[in-house]
């Protein structure tokens, strides 16, 4: 980087300035397992989810013995490379903006200092969790939530996505000449279009979101997508309080191969 080496020309160095220029808010959400309410952040880039010691003892009872000993297989390092001091493992329950998620896995870790302190969450949500409590949250969107999101959780799961791009041809786009609306906190269906070579593909294919997400607030729903189709439609959800206007050829996500699982003992029903 080029320019002066005269040093910072802020003036005089304030806490409140600091603060506010250098330090950003972690999103804190509150969930509940077994009737406790836990403060949690939420962490996009940790692959695992945690409970301090203190509070999995003390506020949910938990003792040794309910914690699956899992350190002689699974070693576990944090992002400054160093081991993650952790008892043990459990799964809980949890319920989420109302919505109930069952065997959720968490790594019971030991306190940072003597006991809890007020200023830290005692948990953290990681991918494994926020991972399915997105696919929960978009299932239910309409129904149970009424059309409405928690703002903290709106910008995680913006960044949850769980596919990768496979080629510059799998490479998904709005179709048509015009602007797709989405209304705000709604569900549309849009039309997309896959690149020539893949509508050629006669193969069982699957649309998933690509790394990459959409300017305001809007989600991709994975869709499975006919052989042998170029044009073929998706759902989006608006999660932002606004509508939205997409524009042509603006891309989507991407697409890939599929797998067809047949089982004659599958049996699917709806309520």
């Amino acid at each position: 980087m080029r320019g002066d080496t005269d040093g910072s020309k802020t003036g005089t160095l304030t806490k409140e300035r600091f603060l506010k220029r250098a330090v950003g808010k972690c999103p804190e959400v509150e969930i509940h397992a077994g009737g406790v309410a836990i403060k949690c952040l939420l962490d996009t880039g940790s692959n695992v989810s945690t409970l301090t010691e203190s509070f999995f003892k003390k506020h949910l009872h938990g003792e040794d013995k309910d914690m699956h000993c899992t350190s002689k297989w699974l070693k576990i390092t944090a992002a400054n490379g160093l081991p993650l001091p952790y008892l043990g493992y459990v799964e809980l329950d949890i319920q989420v903006m109302g919505l109930t998620i069952p065997g959720c896995g968490f790594l019971v870790i030991r306190d940072q200092n003597d006991g809890e302190t007020d200023s830290a969450p005692p948990g953290i949500l990681g991918m494994n969790i926020e991972q399915r409590c997105k696919q929960l949250i978009l299932a239910e969107f309409d129904n149970a939530l009424k059309g409405t999101l928690d703002a903290d959780w709106r910008a995680a799961l913006n960044r949850v996505q769980e596919a990768a791009p496979v080629g510059a041809n799998s490479v998904i786009r709005v179709a048509g000449t015009r602007k797709s609306y989405i209304p705000a906190a709604s569900v549309a269906t849009i039309q997309a279009r896959a690149h020539k070579e893949l509508a050629e593909n006669r193969n069982l294919r699957l649309f998933e979101p690509g790394k990459a997400s959409l300017s305001g607030g809007l989600v991709l729903i994975p869709t499975l997508v006919s052989p042998g189709r170029r044009v073929f439609p998706v759902q989006v959800v608006n999660l932002s309080p606004e509508g939205v206007w997409l524009p042509p050829k603006v891309k989507l996500g991407v697409l890939g191969q599929g797998r067809r699982v047949e089982s004659s003992s599958c049996e699917v029903r709806f309520h």
